[in-house]
């Protein structure tokens, strides 16, 4: 099916449809691109926007904890992870994120038995750490 969202997530891989910028109040339409994190700065930028969100915004972690204002988890370290970053085209701001893990053990394998998806060769992976930062978000708003 091709139609104007469908069209607008495949163009310089945008996130937004042109309406829905327009209903964000953004004025230059659909601003908003995808960007695959491969290079540290990137990956540093991801956990970055996490720490912003999980500690201090939504106060899941302990900010404390993370002093040097990046927040990782086990899941970062011990399994194959594939980072993506939401950018504000115009301004270069990143303001969101989303992981997807594709190692094992999966947080899901704590509650859904997936013994019989492996044993038949399916591909798993777990999306998390999809956000969108309120602070910089504020910026974008602001230009």
């Amino acid at each position: 099916m091709v139609g104007s969202a469908t069209e607008s997530l495949t163009t310089k891989n945008r996130i937004f449809t042109e309406k829905g910028a327009t209903e964000m109040g953004l004025d230059q339409g659909n601003p908003f691109i995808v960007v695959p994190a491969r290079t540290e700065e990137h990956l540093r930028e991801a956990y970055r926007l996490r720490f912003l969100v999980y500690c201090l915004e939504r106060g899941f972690e302990e900010a404390h904890l993370y002093p040097s204002g990046l927040f990782r988890d086990c899941y970062d370290r011990d399994n194959p992870c594939h980072w993506a970053l939401v950018q504000h085209e115009p301004t270069g701001i990143f303001v969101g994120t989303a992981r997807m893990i594709t190692g094992f053990p999966l947080q899901c394998d704590r509650f859904v038995d997936t013994t019989c998806l492996r044993q038949a060769g399916w591909g798993l992976g777990e999306f998390s750490a999809v956000l969108i930062c309120k602070e910089r978000m504020a910026e974008v708003l602001a230009h």
